[in-house]
């Protein structure tokens, strides 16, 4: 596209910025969500859990290497990748994954739900249990 026609779509008010106005307004939105502890989405906690339509395994965050016949488990959280070791049986795999969903998502879960009414409290219980989510019912 030419220079002429950028100039013309500014100017009729289809485009409002260069890229620099949805930077800005991003990141006034992060900073409202009312669902962020420490920096981390509850919501897309929830989401990771869920079982993804590619999964083979049966389990998320578990996959199973067939050259060396073992089993991997792993997690993320706040932008970093946790290798949580290989397993010789799915089942210990599946125990190491849940530990460390115990240990890194539940605190953080825990925390937001702390600042829940109890009105909102029972909306997210219910968001949970919809979303298939694994977290034990003392959390909530």
């Amino acid at each position: 596209m030419r220079l002429c026609n950028y100039y013309n779509i500014l100017k009729t008010g289809k485009v409002l910025s260069c890229g620099c106005l949805y930077k800005q307004t991003r990141s006034d939105t992060v900073k409202y969500r009312k669902d962020l502890v420490a920096g981390t989405s509850i919501s897309n906690i929830v989401v990771s859990k869920r079982l993804r339509s590619n999964n083979t395994s049966g389990h998320t965050g578990v996959w199973h290497n067939k050259k060396h016949d073992r089993w991997h488990a792993f997690i993320n959280f706040q932008g970093k990748h946790y290798n949580l070791g290989t397993h010789q049986t799915f089942q210990s795999a599946v125990k190491a994954r849940r530990a460390a969903e115990e240990r890194l998502h539940d605190p953080i879960i825990q925390e937001y739900i702390d600042t829940l009414t109890d009105e909102r409290r029972e909306e997210f219980a219910m968001y949970l249990r919809n979303n298939g989510d694994t977290i034990s019912q003392e959390v909530v």
